[in-house]
């Protein structure tokens, strides 16, 4: 094991210790800030998986080079039941933080599929200067989000059909949502 799959081996068990002890499940706030630190620790460790592929992982053929998609294959299940029951019974702030999870999901999904597709065509960006994993991992993490805030992706343009795609399927799920959110919260004011 390498020292970078320790580190995060070790903040992914503290962070799941606090999200499902006891002693913390009254302080929500808390418990969902551990839960995205959670998720962002799983989304290095399967962007390290694919560069650096586990040797032990890969010795059970080819399913283990698949292991990594599985957190998030997991974020899309939980995200596709936060969308089917957005609005339905939940108070304003409940609503509120729906939407944050839902837009942080959906960052987290496309900025793994964005380093897949650089992963396998280096010239499908355009202006990706790093060489490291951990850089390359922050790179698409930060062009996934600004890809859902805004129109623009930064510095980081996609060149290849298939990363145009993704963008844009990302800013149109980035706006659904956000004006799913607006109806509901028309709906509950009235």
């Amino acid at each position: 094991m390498k020292i970078e799959e320790i580190i995060l081996f070790v903040i992914g068990a503290i962070c799941f210790y606090f999200v499902f002890s006891e002693k913390y499940k009254s302080k929500e706030v808390f418990r969902d800030i551990i839960f995205t630190i959670l998720l962002i620790d799983l989304y290095f460790f399967a962007v390290l998986e694919v560069i650096e592929p586990n040797e032990t992982l890969l010795k059970g053929g080819i399913y283990g080079s698949y292991l990594s998609l599985l957190p998030f294959v997991l974020i899309a299940f939980v995200l596709i039941i936060m969308i089917w029951s957005f609005g339905n019974k939940l108070t304003e702030e409940k609503q509120v933080t729906y939407l944050i999870w839902m837009l942080s999901y959906i960052v987290l999904i496309f900025s793994f599929i964005y380093f897949l597709i650089y992963d396998n065509n280096k010239c499908a960006f355009m202006y990706v200067e790093n060489t490291e994993w951990y850089e390359l991992a922050f790179d698409f993490l930060y062009y996934s989000f600004s890809r859902g805030l805004t129109f623009g992706g930064g510095t980081i343009e996609p060149m290849s059909f298939l990363a145009k795609l993704c963008s844009m399927v990302q800013t149109v799920i980035f706006y659904f949502i956000i004006g799913k959110a607006l109806v509901n919260y028309k709906e509950t004011k009235k």
